[in-house]
Formats: C-alpha cells, sequence, structure tokens
C-alpha cells in the first residue's frame, strides 16, 4: 500500500480558477518524490491538501491506506516544512524548535530530550542547539527545520519549496541532507521545487506538472530522454531542447522526417511506436538536444545520413564544453549544439553537424503529445446502446460487453444512449486475469517496449482493429504473435466523446427520489420531504409517497418550490456543473446538474429550487426508462 494515494484530485478556488484539474499520484512508503512546474501548476495545493490545509473540490486523498479527504490536518500525523516559514517561532532556540511539536502532545521530557538529540548529531547541528533560530544563517534554519520532520517520526513528510534562496553550495548540501533524512525516516517524503534541476537531483521520481495538470510522473533521467509531450522536453534540461517545424513523409515505403532543410530517416524501432501513422503528417513538432547533434568526425563519418549544414552565429565557450548557436539553410530560428570545448569553430563558420537519430524526439503540433510515447488513454470507437432489461452496452465489432451499474451511473449526458462514442483506458487500466464488471479484449502482441519499471504491450486488438498498450508486470514474458486476453476493471472504464471530452463524474448521478407526506388538499397537492414543503401539479393521493427529482430540472436559487442544500462536492463537464448535495429527506445525497459553471465550494449552504410541474411520482423505473426522463 502506497504511503500516500491521491485519486482524481480536483480543487476550484473561489471565482471559477482551476488549482488542480484529474490529478493522480501514488507515493510509495520510503518514497521522495519531487513536484515541479512554472508558477501556478498547483504544487503547493497538492501540499496543502495532502496535510489537510486545504480541502479538494472532489477525488479522495489516503495516507497509510486510510481515506482522509476531509479529515482534520492535526489527525493525519504529518509534517509540512514551508519556505517562508521552516520553523515556527524564529526568537526560540533551535533545541526549543525541535522539541515544540513533541512538546504539544505532550511527550515525556525524557523521550522528547533523547529525539532531539538525536535528530541534532544526527544533522550535524548539536552546536547550534542553544542558538536562536533569528541568528542562523537560511541554510542552517532550514536544516533545523528538517531536523524537525525526523523528531516528529510522521508518516509523511512534506517540503513545499524548501530549496529557494539558498545558493548553490547550500541547495546542494540540503538536498543531501534531504535524502539522508528520507532514509532514516523510511516515510513517504513529498517536495515541490521551482527549479527543475533541483527536481532532478533530489527526486527518485519526478511529477512535472502544468496549470493544476500531472504531465507526466517518472525517474529523472527517463522524463529527459522520453518526455510524454513537448512541455515535459522543453521545461527539463539546459539548455533547452531545440524545436523544429517538421512533417512525417513516406519516401519509398520508408518514414522519413522533413525538417525544411533535408530529410532524416525515422528508426524501424522508432516507426513501430507511431501507432496509427499510415499517411504523411504535416504538423509535427522535432525535438533535438543540444547534446545529441554533434560535431566529432568520427560521429559524422558513421552517420551521413543525419548530416546538416549550418552558418554558426555565436559560441558560448563555458571550459569543459562549448555551445554552439548556428542557422541551417531555409530556417530563420537558431539551433544550439552542445559539443567538446577543443572543436575548433569559429562566428561567421560554415560547418557541418550530425543529428542522433535514435534521441530525436516527435511531438503532435496540436497536442503536444510525444508522438512515440505511451497514449494517456486508449481510445476505443463504440456505441452505446440500451439492452432489453434496462441496462446499458457497449457494442465492439461484433462483441458487446455489459456496462456495469457503478459506470452507467455516472454517465453526466444520458443523450448519447445509441450514439457512437469511445471507450477510454488508461495502459495500466488493464489486468491479465479477469474479475467481475471487466470488458475483455483480446488481441495478437504485436511488439513490447521495456520501462524502467514496467512492459508496455502494443497488441492488436481483433474486435475493433486497433492497436492499444497496455502495461503489465516485467516478470511477464510475452512475444510478438502471441494472441492474450487483457480485462479493463470498472474503475478504469471512462466513456468519451469522440472529441475525447469525458462523459463520466466522480460520483453516481442519483434519480432524487425520497420518500414524502403527501397532502392532496383541494387548494393544491403538498409533499413534505425532511424540512421542504414542495406543491405538486397534477392528481396525488394523500399518504406517504415516492417522489422523483429529476437532476436536470433543478435550478439555482430561490423559486416556486426552494430548498436548502450543503454541497458535498461537485463536478464541471463543460457543459454543466454536477452538484452533490446534502438535503434532509435524499439519500445518500441529492444531486444537481445546472448549466454553465458555478461559484461555489465544499461546505458552501446554497438554496434551491425546483418547480412543481418537474417532481413526479417515483415508480421504479429501467435504467434506460429513467435515463431518458432526466435528458428531456
Amino acid at each position: 500500500m502506497a504511503g500516500i494515494s491521491l485519486k482524481h484530485i480536483n480543487k476550484t478556488f473561489s471565482g471559477g480558477i482551476c488549482a488542480l484539474a484529474d490529478f493522480s499520484l501514488d507515493v510509495n512508503d520510503g518514497e521522495l518524490v519531487v513536484l515541479t512546474g512554472p508558477a501556478g501548476s498547483g504544487t503547493s495545493t497538492v501540499l496543502r491538501i495532502i496535510c489537510g490545509l486545504e480541502s479538494p473540490t472532489s477525488g479522495e486523498v489516503y495516507i497509510d491506506g486510510s481515506l482522509c479527504t476531509y479529515s482534520d490536518a492535526r489527525e493525519r500525523d504529518v509534517v509540512l516544512v514551508t519556505n517562508e516559514h521552516p520553523v515556527s517561532n524564529r526568537k526560540a532556540t533551535v533545541y526549543d524548535c525541535l522539541a515544540y511539536g513533541l512538546k504539544l502532545r505532550k511527550y515525556p521530557y525524557e523521550e522528547i530530550d533523547s529525539r532531539v538529540r538525536e535528530a541534532a548529531a544526527f544533522m550535524n547541528i548539536e552546536h547550534l542547539s542553544e542558538t536562536k533560530a533569528c541568528e542562523l544563517p537560511l541554510g542552517d534554519l532550514k536544516r533545523v527545520a528538517l531536523a524537525r520532520a525526523l523528531v516528529r517520526r510522521s508518516k509523511v513528510v512534506l517540503l513545499d519549496n524548501i530549496l529557494d534562496g539558498l545558493e548553490k553550495s547550500d541547495r546542494i548540501a540540503l538536498i543531501s541532507d534531504i535524502r539522508k533524512v528520507n532514509k532514516k525516516l523510511g516515510t513517504a517524503f513529498v517536495c515541490s521545487a521551482n527549479d527543475s534541476a533541483d527536481a532532478m537531483t533530489l527526486g527518485e521520481r519526478v511529477a512535472v506538472m502544468k496549470e493544476g495538470r500531472l504531465r507526466q510522473c517518472d525517474a529523472p533521467q527517463w522524463l529527459y530522454d522520453n518526455p510524454a509531450d513537448a512541455f515535459v522536453a522543453a521545461y527539463l534540461g539546459e539548455p533547452a531542447i531545440n524545436m523544429l517545424d517538421g512533417k512525417i513523409m513516406f519516401d519509398e515505403g520508408k518514414l522519413m522526417l522533413d525538417t525544411g532543410s533535408r530529410l532524416l530517416p525515422i528508426t524501424r524501432t522508432r516507426a513501430k511506436r507511431l501507432l496509427g501513422l499510415k499517411e504523411e503528417c504535416t504538423n509535427i513538432i522535432i525535438g533535438i538536444r543540444a547534446e545529441d547533434i554533434h560535431a566529432e568526425q568520427m560521429f559524422i563519418e558513421a552517420s551521413p545520413d543525419t548530416i546538416i549544414d549550418g552558418s554558426v552565429r555565436l559560441v558560448e565557450r563555458l571550459g569543459g564544453e562549448s555551445l554552439i548557436y548556428f542557422k541551417t539553410d531555409g530556417r530563420a530560428q537558431t539551433l544550439i549544439a552542445r559539443v567538446d570545448a577543443r572543436t575548433a569553430v569559429n562566428e561567421g563558420e560554415q560547418i557541418k553537424l550530425a543529428v542522433d537519430i535514435n534521441r530525436i524526439q516527435l511531438f503532435d503540433k496540436t497536442t503536444g503529445r510525444n508522438l512515440a510515447a505511451l497514449p494517456a488513454l486508449n481510445m476505443l470507437a463504440c456505441r452505446l446502446e440500451p439492452e432489453n432489461n434496462g441496462s446499458l452496452s457497449l457494442r465492439m465489432g461484433g462483441e458487446s460487453h455489459p456496462v456495469p451499474a457503478a459506470v452507467a451511473s455516472r454517465l453526466s449526458d444520458r443523450s448519447v444512449i445509441g450514439e457512437e462514442i469511445c471507450l477510454a483506458v488508461p495502459p495500466d487500466g488493464m489486468e491479465l486475469e479477469p474479475f467481475e464488471g471487466s470488458v475483455a479484449l483480446t488481441g495478437d502482441v504485436d511488439f513490447t517496449v521495456e520501462y524502467p519499471s514496467y512492459t508496455a504491450v502494443y497488441l492488436k486488438i481483433d474486435s475493433c482493429e486497433k492497436t492499444v498498450v497496455a502495461v503489465v508486470p516485467h516478470e511477464r514474458d510475452l512475444s510478438a504473435g502471441e494472441k492474450i486476453t487483457v480485462y479493463v476493471s470498472p474503475e478504469k472504464q471512462i466513456l468519451c466523446r469522440k472529441s475525447g471530452e469525458r462523459l463520466m463524474v466522480s460520483r453516481p448521478i442519483t434519480d432524487n427520489t425520497a420518500v414524502a407526506r403527501v397532502d392532496a388538499a383541494q387548494g393544491g397537492a403538498t409533499a413534505v420531504v425532511g424540512k421542504s414543503k414542495l406543491k405538486l401539479v397534477g392528481e396525488w393521493q394523500s399518504g406517504a409517497r415516492n417522489i422523483r427529482i429529476p437532476p436536470i430540472a433543478v435550478k439555482l436559487g430561490k423559486g416556486e418550490n426552494t430548498m436548502s442544500a450543503t454541497v458535498l462536492e461537485y463536478d464541471f463537464t463543460g457543459e454543466r456543473t454536477i452538484l452533490y448535495l446534502r438535503i434532509d429527506g435524499f439519500e445518500p445525497y441529492f444531486t444537481a446538474a445546472v448549466s454553465g459553471a458555478v461559484d461555489v465550494g465544499i461546505g458552501d449552504k446554497i438554496k434551491l429550487s425546483v418547480a412543481p410541474s418537474d417532481i413526479s411520482s417515483a415508480e421504479v423505473l429501467p435504467l434506460t426508462e429513467y435515463i431518458k426522463s432526466i435528458s428531456k
């Protein structure tokens, strides 16, 4: 079980500002993961949600296997060290700073003293014990803050931009200390870092974020060599990766790369990973790292097909290496090559360089996705169809797969029944063993690619003639041509439009059925549910009756029938906001689907209204009939 598990976390602040969008991350006990990204990426928000200082709009937080999404921060056994306030009282001595947390928890003096002295010795700050925190240089102050985490021995340690403001030598020393404390405690560490180089140096895994979304999380070198998209490629590395507009074309049956000035061959291994590419692709970006452009004569002679001619604009001599800024024929932009410092080249000269074709990156210009990387989702075309027994099924080719109730109840737009949609499945959402409610996909193994912690299997599915990618453990030995079946659990089944827009929300959409006390008086029938008194129209009989309010019929604000509600959670689908509400009499909760984005927060008290004509008797309906009734 992971020390920390974040599942589909969304966070929207007042004014509709989205801080996190569908963020998921697992951190194992003893693992050190670093979150990084440009300003506004949401790295600090992730840490605040883990420790309980912020509540997510939706999603789940698990610490040490226990659900604690909305539990109090004091109950989580988490240490958070921030850059702004590494210690709480800067007028106290270092000893008192280290002992403060244990004193609050009323630990015995002997244990407090033992822990403080042990931590101080481990961090080599014993000589600072009687020094006031305000007298310490910034580097020592942050080491004291780290020692506090060691004293506490918490399940989780969070470090928020703790490396900021330090000179390089102090940063390197603190990084070494953080890794040392992580190994000593053996607990989950999650850090944020504004500098990508610091993140790459510190983390066992690095999670790159942008605008609240996790773009990629992996080992530092793997991230650098195999970026999931153009943003990750550009964010990591100095100098930044060279980006060229280009296109992929066929030349005598071979895939070639047109850079504008010459054609470069695409290796067979790379070509096989360009899924679904059957014709020219004119809308791509070619990524070439500076160190993958070579000036050595031996490399040039061995790679005649990848030679490019350049006009040198500037040579930046860094001592151990040089950066050559050059232009190629037909291009206005300047490219950068990292070469040996002894390379004889000067400004204004012409130079021959060769590209390491095995290390170039190819990105979709529209989406930024690495064309050879694992897809975020496998998109399988299907039709959502109603069955005679009232359930739903997905038809792919000649096969029909029942839709589990847990999936059908989370469908946000019921009008897509009978239409072509997509079943979206993440590569890690497929298992080799069947289980209840799973969708079975059978096909032939095309080829496999070894990754640091798993094997990616490229599988040609029989029912839809499409290649999907499944992630399996290293120990499962699969070979090309082998026929296998993979199974998609209900938790991993995502229904989407063909455009990729999701059709599912985080919770089941309830039918808002409740037992009401109906009074069918001559002046008009009314229904009392909990604390709400609702007007009815039509023929009703007095007594206890089941009523139903379609989610789509609910309006925000006061009206003819007004109800008071508390916001439990909400989703935004792009067209509607789905509100999950607590209203007396409706169990387990009440669902409202209102048009547009709504400025609400978890725990807010709001008013809702529903027209009398939209309240109906709640006789039992098959699922498909219910869906039709709330989609009108």
